[in-house]
């Protein structure tokens, strides 16, 4: 179907572009917030399974921007020492208590004000930590859910498998919804429609099943919107299956409506269904004129923004190198695949090519570099947007000590982060560490390669000592009580993959301070000098042209190393401060107390 014809077929597919949204899906969540007010008093909400971005497109408009807009936004100015004050006065803020929005996918997505991505799988635990952490302990006002499965037209199919996807969500809100809390998720109408609905009202006093008037007619979906979640009494979230398995199965006759199971008889529940939007709007199953400019014609707007890294885009390329195989075989006047004669290519030299691939990567580690000019950040974004990274991905670098807790839980973090493809406990202790140490760090490793580094002597060197087998791309430092989110690990990684000829691997401290004229290849970390993660917030700030302004703890901190309380730690980090802005010409941070920013999805300007 052509754009004019899908344009004439589909109005709300037109007027989603013509208003910026970047799926038709976004008047769906604006029709039944008309008609529920789930919007009102919000001011935590998740987006699951949010790619492309059109539910946490509306989320963004109604919550966060009025808020960031109105003068009754309670803003923080952060100062630096007094020498950058008259810097900052004025350019950066901190907003204080703004909507937090937080999208989830398995797909990435381009950004969008406010909202905090997060690519990982709604049916794993750890997401719904990963939620909590975002809101600093806090549980959500309203959860929602527009996910839903590539369609068979095998109706009983299609509503087992979104039924399922609708479980995976649930368990999700029983984590992360307060009481009291809304959820919002597609749903497909069938033949246990009843099922569900009773399942969901163990959960919520109000359920009720709409259909917004952007959904087609013809199509069976629906959205659940549940309001009031109350689980019931006792509830815990790993008892959310054996208790949901109790309902539609006859167990006695103690069993009574919805919470009890047995759906028929006089048990029968009649399901409220309630068409939402304006009745006598667009009709989402007509066509409509297509309006024409002066000149006469129609001219067809592109999407709002396409897809990042669609599970197709694969097969598109493939689909492309073949046709350009046969083009060069037997020209370019002919269409179509690779005609079956073709003689297949040998194992062998697959496994040479992708040998070669892998002996030119890099396995240099992470840049800390002060480039005074910006590095094309176009392969930082492609890297962060694919689904998978580079080709070996990177390693990530866990230096420890006699903290064990906090070691577990760093690997079981990392561990699970997409493109981590090992992770290496740098072991400084005297003793070697326990078997039982082992298997328990193994144990939550999730999959990735975990190995101990053992050194022979105590010191904060050994993180940079040659690792033997690495075949990453590149690898990761950080200490055993900090965890740094997915997400940032991914945009650094980029960053280093946009301009590696420009950069070197984790710089030592000494290294910015020294004399430039001493020609020294070498420098020890350690000594007075801490400020690598100031070089490194220079530079990121320098390659998005954003301004690092902190809103509020995207990080997670389970252990306190009390450096900064060290004699004349303030004095080196303000030389490191003075020389960079020196190298820069202005000063683009804001002083914080936190340790780490999650750059790319945090900032708020």
């Amino acid at each position: 179907m052509g754009k004019a014809s899908k344009d004439k077929r589909d109005i709300y597919y037109r007027k989603a572009k013509e208003e910026g949204w970047r799926a038709r899906s976004a008047f769906k969540l604006l029709q039944i917030d008309q008609e529920f007010n789930i919007f009102h008093g919000v001011k935590r909400v998740v987006d699951l399974c949010a790619a492309p971005g059109s539910w946490s497109q509306v989320l963004s408009r109604n919550l966060y921007v009025p808020a960031k807009q109105s003068p009754d936004c309670n803003i923080v100015l952060f100062l630096a020492p007094d020498y950058f004050a008259s810097v900052l006065m004025g350019d950066y803020t901190r907003e204080g208590d703004l909507p937090l929005i937080v999208a989830i996918d398995l797909q990435p997505m381009a950004p969008i004000e406010g909202v905090i991505q997060v690519q990982g799988d709604i049916t794993n635990a750890r997401t719904a930590e990963v939620v909590i952490r975002h809101f600093d302990g806090c549980k959500a006002d309203l959860v929602v859910c527009d996910g839903a499965p590539d369609v068979t037209g095998l109706h009983d199919m299609d509503e087992f498998v979104q039924s399922q996807l609708i479980l995976a969500a649930l368990t999700i809100v029983t984590h992360v919804l307060k009481v009291g809390g809304k959820f919002v998720a597609k749903i497909f109408r069938g033949k246990d429609t009843s099922l569900l609905y009773c399942q969901l009202k163990l959960f919520f006093s109000q359920v009720t099943f709409a259909k917004p008037k952007s959904s087609r007619n013809s199509s069976i979906e629906a959205f659940a919107v549940c309001e009031n979640y109350s689980p019931p009494e006792g509830f815990k979230e790993k008892d959310l299956y054996h208790l949901l398995e109790k309902v539609g199965t006859p167990s006695g006759a103690d069993d009574l409506d919805c919470r009890s199971g047995w759906l028929e008889g006089p048990n029968k529940v009649y399901i409220p269904f309630l068409a939402c939007g304006d009745l006598s709007g667009y009709d989402s199953d007509r066509s409509y004129p297509l309006p024409c400019t002066e000149s006469g014609s129609y001219q067809s707007l592109d999407p709002v923004q396409p897809p990042i890294a669609p599970p197709y885009k694969t097969a598109l390329e493939m689909k492309k190198q073949l046709q350009a195989a046969a083009d060069r075989r037997y020209g370019s006047g002919r269409r179509g695949y690779l005609p079956l004669r073709h003689p297949p290519v040998a194992p062998g030299r697959f496994t040479a090519c992708l040998l070669a691939v892998a002996a030119v990567t890099t396995t240099f580690a992470l840049a800390l570099a002060l480039n005074l000019h910006r590095p094309d950040l176009s392969a930082a974004a492609a890297y962060a947007a694919s689904p998978r990274g580079g080709g070996g991905g990177y390693a990530v670098v866990i230096n420890t000590w006699k903290r064990y807790d906090l070691l577990r839980r760093s690997v079981a973090h990392y561990s699970g982060c997409a493109g981590v493809d090992a992770v290496h406990v740098v072991w400084s202790e005297p003793e070697e560490p326990t078997e039982e140490l082992r298997g328990s760090i193994l144990n939550c490793s999730g999959g990735a390669g975990v190995r101990f580094v053992i050194n022979a002597e105590d010191s904060l060197n050994n993180r940079f000592r040659p690792i033997q087998g690495l075949t990453t791309d590149a690898v990761f430092s950080v200490d055993d009580d900090l965890i740094v989110p997915c997400s940032t690990l991914r945009f650094a990684f980029g960053v280093w993959q946009s301009a590696p000829s420009a950069m070197v691997g984790f710089v030592p401290r000494m290294h910015w301070l020294a004399d430039p004229g001493s020609n020294a290849k070498e420098y020890r970390y350690g000594s007075w000098w801490n400020c690598e993660d100031i070089a490194m917030s220079f530079l990121v700030a320098n390659v998005t042209g954003g301004p690092p302004v902190w809103v509020q703890g995207r990080i997670f901190e389970i252990g306190s190393s009390g450096i900064s309380s060290l004699k004349g730690h303030d004095l080196q980090r303000s030389k490191c401060l003075n020389t960079f802005s020196a190298m820069y010409g202005h000063m683009p941070l804001v002083a914080t107390t936190v340790k780490a920013v999650d750059s790319r999805t945090s900032w708020f300007w």
